[in-house]
């Protein structure tokens, strides 16, 4: 009988695989921050792309900086699917710290998405659609 699970042996293994589809599950609906773990005044610069003309530009007034990441912080995000595969951008966006390294960057798409790969997350407070709104009126200056 040494290739035969027992039944308690067999409840055992339903048990843990029931234990990691639940820890799967609720990691996958834990919200995302954005620059949590970044306060606004390490904030030096933010470099934008825009993928329609492919222009660049790069914000240092402090009071665009704070109007682009304050609705940023603010937002809540959400894993909706993998963005494995996935080509083209709205706007590019990266922050930069006083040492001029890179702290975070991601895509904004339409105000209500965002692509940080592996994934695309939505907005689910509504506050991201105003940071975008604000990019796309600045996109020409």
């Amino acid at each position: 009988m040494g290739g035969v699970l027992t039944k308690k042996a067999k409840y055992k293994i339903i048990l843990q695989v029931i234990a990691v589809l639940i820890i799967i599950v609720c990691w996958w609906f834990l919200p995302y921050k954005c620059l949590n773990e970044t306060s606004i005044d390490e904030i030096l610069y933010i470099e934008i792309a825009y993928g329609a003309n492919g222009s660049v530009k790069r914000i240092e007034n402090r009071e665009q900086i704070n109007y682009i990441v304050e609705p940023i912080k603010a937002s809540r995000l959400q894993k909706e699917k993998l963005s494995l595969g996935y080509v083209g951008i709205d706007i590019w966006i990266a922050f930069y710290n006083k040492e001029k390294e890179k702290i975070e960057e991601f895509c904004i798409n339409n105000g209500t998405v965002i692509r940080k790969d592996p994934y695309f997350y939505v907005d689910t407070s509504g506050k991201m659609k105003k940071c975008y709104d604000y990019l796309m009126s600045i996109k020409e200056q």
